[in-house]
C-alpha cells in the first residue's frame, strides 16, 4: 500500500471515530436530558401523590367531624325531647 493510500486510510478512520465521538457525546446529552426529566416528573408525582392523601386524610376529618356534630344534634333533640316536651298519656291525662 502506498503512503497515500496509508494516510487517506488514516483519515477516514479518524473522521469516522470523530464522527462516532459526536453522536456518543450527542447520546449522553440526550440521556441526560431524559434522566433531568424523569427527575423533575418523579418530584412532581411525589409532591401530587403528597397532596392527594392531605386532601384526602383532612376529607376523612371533615366526615368525621360532620358525622358526630349530626350525632350530637340528633342526641340533644332526644334529651330535649324528653325533658318535657313531651305529651301526657294514660290515666295521667
Amino acid at each position: 500500500m502506498s503512503s497515500a493510500r496509508k494516510r487517506a486510510a488514516i483519515q477516514k478512520a479518524n473522521n469516522e471515530a470523530e464522527f462516532l465521538r459526536h453522536k456518543l457525546r450527542t447520546a449522553e446529552v440526550i440521556g441526560n436530558m431524559w434522566k433531568a426529566t424523569a427527575t423533575l416528573a418523579a418530584q412532581r408525582g411525589d409532591a401530587l401523590y403528597a397532596a392527594i392523601q392531605t386532601h384526602q386524610a383532612e376529607t376523612r376529618y371533615a366526615e368525621v367531624s360532620n358525622t358526630l356534630a349530626l350525632a350530637d344534634k340528633a342526641l340533644y333533640e332526644a334529651l330535649k325531647v324528653g325533658a318535657g316536651d313531651t305529651v301526657p298519656m294514660g290515666p295521667n291525662v
